[in-house]
C-alpha cells in the first residue's frame, strides 16, 4: 500500500502544488481539500488518522505534543514535521 498524505493548514501550499505536479501518483491532500482549515490540531490528527493519512506540518512547537497525547489513545499512520526553512526545490 502506498502512503497517503494530509497537509495541515500551516503547511506551505507551494509544496503541495509542486509535489502534485512533479509526482502526480502521490496521494497528497491539501488542508482545504481535507476540510481541516481552522480545525484544532487534535481534530486534524483524528481526521488524518481515520482517513489513513500521514499528516505533514511545519508546527514544531505544538504538534509533537498533540501527537504524543493522541497516540496514547488512538493509532495513526504518523506525522512528519517539515522545517519551514527547508528549500522547496533544488536548482
Amino acid at each position: 500500500m502506498n502512503p497517503r498524505f494530509q497537509a495541515d493548514a500551516d503547511f506551505n501550499h507551494k509544496i503541495v502544488v509542486g509535489l502534485r505536479r512533479r509526482e502526480p501518483a502521490v496521494d497528497f491532500m491539501s488542508a482545504r481539500d481535507g476540510g481541516i482549515v481552522g480545525v484544532a490540531d487534535q481534530v486534524v490528527l483524528r481526521i488524518s488518522a481515520e482517513s489513513g493519512r500521514i499528516l505533514l506540518s511545519h508546527d514544531r512547537k505544538t504538534m509533537p505534543g498533540h501527537f504524543t497525547r493522541f497516540r496514547e489513545r488512538w493509532s495513526s499512520p504518523g506525522v512528519i514535521i517539515v522545517s519551514q526553512s527547508l528549500d522547496i526545490a533544488s536548482h
